[in-house]
């Protein structure tokens, strides 16, 4: 096994390799991952008050005469058209209370062990996870606190050498409905992986790929959608 250049190894047979934190099937001692006092929060939202989108209008159109309504834009004009009742007023919205998503939450998955963590529809889990893998971040009306650790040493998990540790396969993926499985497989290694990743080692980690998941007979089949046939669901 000899250095090539892009960190990788070269094996006996003159095929590239990658590097093993770049190899998702290298075998790893892996982490215990811990969370606890997690709080998402959707801040409330101020009520709306009433709005007279029309008041007290009056007006006339005399008889074999032509008349203009003449206003600036949002004056109305077409609100009076559209109606008889020349008094048009929207109703005051109510305010939105504070809505709790996630409150005190904690868990862990010990190191070489599989967890699952379940609960009904609306629970919270997809939210959890996206804490998890750093996805979700406070912003706007959203507030979000956690005590996230690896090994015991806390992390941030937006951070990007965090967001190589922690991440989960989503329920529903986003596929390009005209590339097949080998492209898709190629193209996200390509995104994700150190821009010293050579051709060849994208190649071998595409081609394990889909051995792995079972692809390798639909790997050149379009992936295909509501409107284009393509592999199964399945696959």
């Amino acid at each position: 096994m000899t250095d090539v250049e892009g960190g990788g190894k070269m094996d006996e047979t003159g095929h590239s390799t990658l590097d093993i934190r770049d190899d998702p099937f290298a075998p790893r001692d892996g982490k215990t991952l811990t969370w606890k006092n997690i709080q998402m929060t959707l801040a409330a939202k101020g009520e709306e008050p009433e709005r007279k989108l029309l008041q007290d209008v009056w007006g006339e159109v005399p008889q074999k005469e032509t008349t203009a309504i003449m206003g600036p834009s949002g004056a109305g004009k077409t609100s009076l058209l559209n109606i008889n009742l020349l008094r048009l007023i929207l109703a005051a919205k109510g305010e939105e209370p504070e809505r709790k998503l996630l409150q005190d939450v904690w868990g862990e998955v010990p190191q070489k062990e599989t967890t699952a963590i379940m609960g009904p529809s609306g629970a919270g889990k997809t939210s959890l996870l996206n804490i998890l893998a750093g996805r979700a971040a406070s912003r706007g009306r959203l507030h979000i606190s956690a005590d996230i650790r690896l090994n015991n040493y806390e992390v941030d998990p937006t951070r990007l050498d965090v967001r190589r540790q922690i991440a989960f396969v989503a329920q529903d993926d986003s596929l390009q409905v005209t590339a097949t499985p080998r492209e898709a497989i190629r193209f996200s290694a390509k995104l994700r992986l150190a821009r010293a990743t050579t051709d060849s080692q994208l190649d071998k980690l595409t081609e394990r790929m889909l051995e792995e998941l079972g692809l390798t007979k639909c790997a050149d089949t379009i992936v295909g959608g509501a409107l284009i046939k393509g592999i199964s669901g399945g696959e």
